[in-house]
């Protein structure tokens, strides 16, 4: 189940519901998932994610959706590890980019001043 979306570590969870008669019988506690799209700063654009209340909590608190899936232990699998390797890989596209823009401004500036 949560192969599908980010969970935060949540999962289905058994107990007993008590009758007034103190009778048990056995339930599962399922966790509070909802479809939601998330804006991802790398790739500027709306991800769909089956996402937990505690899931978007810890987002707000990572600071986005980037920074949870690079930090958070809880994203080992599924579709959330797929996203965190793109956005790894789009990050690093980014850095190598802007070493570059800085290289040939470097090369520009000397040229000028020449």
């Amino acid at each position: 189940r949560s192969r599908c979306g980010l969970y935060d570590g949540k999962d289905i969870r058994s107990g007993n519901n008590v009758s007034f008669s103190m009778k048990k019988t056995k339930r599962k506690f399922k966790p509070n998932v909802f479809k939601k799209r998330v804006y991802s700063e790398a790739l500027d654009r709306m991800i769909q994610f089956r996402l937990t209340t505690s899931a978007l909590r810890s987002i707000d608190k990572a600071g986005g959706l980037d920074n949870y899936l690079l930090t958070s232990k809880h994203v080992t699998e599924g579709r959330g590890l797929k996203m965190k390797n793109v956005i790894r890989k789009k990050l690093k596209n980014m850095e190598k980019f802007r070493i570059k823009k800085e290289a040939w401004a470097k090369e520009a500036a000397e040229a000028t001043a020449i």
